[in-house]
């Protein structure tokens, strides 16, 4: 027993015992211990343990790649905390494979300064908790307790802040199977808050229902998966391996556990990267790998936030697509969250709108473009002709407004009350004319060239207005005075907000 710490010699004469004694430390956030291992045959030796005390193996604080391992770890420290286990059988299927030290040698292993390979003993180990009645303690830094498993309970946890409102308040959505919601608005309106919510990241008041209430239920028990902006993949891993790892705890053979993951990277193009190492992929290819890995799991639920914020321009239009095609696919109902419109309108068979933790309005994106509910809403969907009159008359096909000192008599789709209200123009809803024969004479102060069309800046009676036309061979010249036509417009009655 030489060379063993005095704490660790009180199991030499207990038999098939294992004492457990580290320190936890602070920066981290994993537990670093050393075990030591009883047996009146072998004799005591010390084993280096790096990947976690067997209670936070138990309940998934840590990824089961390290569960799969033999046991790492530093030196011993003084400060020790001790716990005994007992021995529970060496049958594999009579017993708990939490830790399963190998013969061979495990990967990774050199990535531990100062800790070695056990080879010893190929069995299942289980590890039963002795001391059921002691005093639960912390852990290490994520809060858990040292302590029984079925006693540990958290009630009424709430984080909130006196002073600021709620993050996300009265959020109602209905997401159908194979349908894609796309969520826009401004930085800090709680997009990322709600999938967050959804997903079990952060507590919440509310009903989460998918096919039944979730929201007691924990993350990892939820039916979602979620790809975040920055996708993190294990860099001692291949991607076949980063994929295979959302199967980890699903029970299923090795053959339809290789064959999903095959048929997985198939769908999402990437099979050719099966073998690769995510150091040497592109941002685009590292956010398949991401998707992939969540598909993988078949999830109910799938939840994006902002996953190609960081991709080419280029491979965004491919990754779209796919995501597309996945969630038809299989049926999944889709949360995408983004700050881009355009992004938005091509994924989304609906939008919402959000602002200040609440929904503005949901409906399919030309609802949205062409019937805004609020300035705020036409705002966000890049409308920038937005006029404040003064309705005097309107029959249902024609509303008489009044644009300060201009009278103006425009087509309208929706019957109008009279009263203050705000015109929406769209900008391919204004037609450029000969100059004397529109409803405004307007002269251009600014030329865009925006590929697929030409877009103007014109300076009329009324204020700047900005017009498209999708001829671009031969564009209008600056200073030329034409004409401005109303095809189309968009009554907001009301007071609306206009923060953005």
């Amino acid at each position: 027993m030489g060379g063993l710490w005095p704490q660790e010699r009180c199991a030499a004469h207990s038999g098939r015992r294992f004492v457990i004694s580290g320190d936890f430390r602070s920066g981290s956030g994993i537990p670093a211990a050393r075990v030591t291992h009883g047996h009146p045959r072998h004799g005591h030796y010390p084993v280096a343990h790096r990947a976690a005390c067997y209670l936070h193996a138990r309940r998934r604080c840590l990824p089961l790649a390290y569960r799969r391992r033999a046991f790492f770890g530093g030196d011993p420290v003084h400060d020790h905390r001790r716990r005994t286990f007992d021995w529970a059988g060496s049958h594999p299927k009579r017993s708990c494979a939490l830790y399963r030290p190998r013969r061979k040698a495990v990967a990774g292993a050199a990535d531990y300064p100062g800790s070695r390979l056990v080879r010893r003993r190929r069995a299942s180990l289980h590890f039963e908790h002795l001391d059921r009645g002691a005093h639960r303690r912390p852990c290490c830094r994520c809060g858990r307790a040292v302590g029984p498993i079925e006693e540990e309970t958290v009630e009424e946890l709430v984080i909130e802040h006196l002073s600021v409102p709620p993050i996300l308040e009265d959020v109602s959505l209905r997401i159908e199977p194979g349908e894609v919601l796309a969520i826009v608005g401004p930085s800090g309106c709680g997009k990322s808050t709600l999938i967050h919510a959804i997903a079990g990241v952060v507590p919440s008041t509310g009903n989460i229902i998918m096919g039944e209430k979730i929201h007691d239920l924990p993350m990892h028990r939820r039916p979602t998966g979620t790809v975040f902006q920055d996708s993190v993949l294990f860099p001692d891993h291949d991607v076949w391996d980063n994929v295979a790892f959302g199967l980890d705890e699903v029970r299923m053979t090795d053959s339809q556990r290789r064959d999903l993951v095959d048929l997985t990277l198939a769908q999402l193009n990437i099979r050719g990267l099966a073998h690769a190492s995510p150091e040497h992929l592109s941002g685009g290819q590292t956010q398949r790998v991401a998707l992939a890995r969540t598909l993988v799991r078949r999830p109910r639920i799938l939840l994006l936030d902002e996953p190609l914020v960081h991709v080419d321009p280029t491979l965004r239009v491919s990754i779209q697509a796919d995501i597309i095609e996945q969630a038809r696919r299989h049926r999944l109902a889709t949360l995408y969250v983004t700050h881009d419109v355009e992004e938005a309108c091509r994924l989304g068979d609906t939008m919402a709108i959000m602002d200040r933790g609440r929904i503005l309005q949901c409906a399919s994106p030309a609802e949205l473009y062409r019937q805004p509910s609020s300035v705020f809403a036409a705002r966000i969907m890049g409308i920038p002709n937005i006029l404040s009159a003064k309705v005097n008359d309107a029959d249902g096909r024609v509303a008489h407004v009044e644009f300060g000192r201009t009278w103006l008599s425009v087509p309208t789709v929706q019957k109008v009350n009279a009263g203050r209200a705000d015109v929406v123009l769209p900008p391919e809803t204004l037609e450029l004319t000969r100059a004397g024969e529109g409803l405004l004479a307007g002269r251009i102060i600014r030329s865009v060239f925006a590929r697929t069309h030409m877009e103007y800046e014109l300076e009329t009676s009324i204020g700047t207005l900005v017009v498209t036309e999708p001829e671009t061979m031969h564009p209008r010249e600056l200073g030329q005075e034409l004409g401005v036509n109303f095809t189309y417009c968009w009554f907001i009655e009301g007071s609306s907000p206009t923060r953005l």
